[in-house]
């Protein structure tokens, strides 16, 4: 008997005729295989809930925190921000992100195209993004400042935040709606 090498080798040109035909077998394979599972119900919504639950813990975190400061309106606010980002923000900016890569996951007819859709998907995607961190970015600066002289209410900024995370849910849901019937 062969080195192990040898004998996967001689398995292989059994099994498959050669070393060619078992690497085009599995290439078509395994593509077909990914086709299939990446196309349809991989990237749910429970998909979408438990990559971001652990944030949620952050934010429980941080309200525990000013819980025992006795800050009842800023521990209330980060609950209210993680609850947010959880249900509100993440499982319809994901979906709108799936299918913009959807709509352009076709192959290019040149190289140059292939790397103009690229960008081009990189910036759709990153909108939704980039909107919702400027948006918690200034909704954070007003739980951290008080909105009136008289110091008051954080819960403004998180009701301000959440508002606007909803209106860009809605908008995400609108859009994957509208392309999801025309295709």
């Amino acid at each position: 008997m062969g080195s192990p090498g040898q004998v996967v080798k001689e398995c292989v040109s059994r099994w498959f005729g050669s070393e060619a035909a078992f690497i085009e077998s599995i290439r078509h394979e395994v593509l077909g295989i990914l086709k299939a599972a990446l196309s349809g119900k991989t990237f749910t919504r429970e998909w979408a809930f438990g990559v971001t639950f652990p944030a949620f813990w952050a934010d429980l975190d941080f309200a525990a925190y000013f819980a025992r400061l006795n800050q009842w309106d800023r521990s209330l606010a980060f609950i209210i921000e993680g609850l947010g980002v959880v249900f509100v923000v993440i499982p319809p900016t994901a979906q709108l992100l799936i299918q913009i890569c959807r709509l352009y996951r076709h192959k290019a007819s040149s190289p140059c195209r292939e790397v103009i859709y690229n960008l081009f998907v990189m910036f759709l995607c990153s909108l939704p993004i980039i909107i919702a961190m400027i948006v918690w970015m200034l909704s954070g600066y007003m739980v951290y400042v008080p909105v009136t002289h008289n110091g008051g209410s954080v819960l403004l900024g998180s009701a301000t935040w959440f508002l606007l995370m909803l209106l860009q849910g809605t908008i995400s849901q609108r859009l994957v709606q509208r392309w999801t019937k025309s295709m």
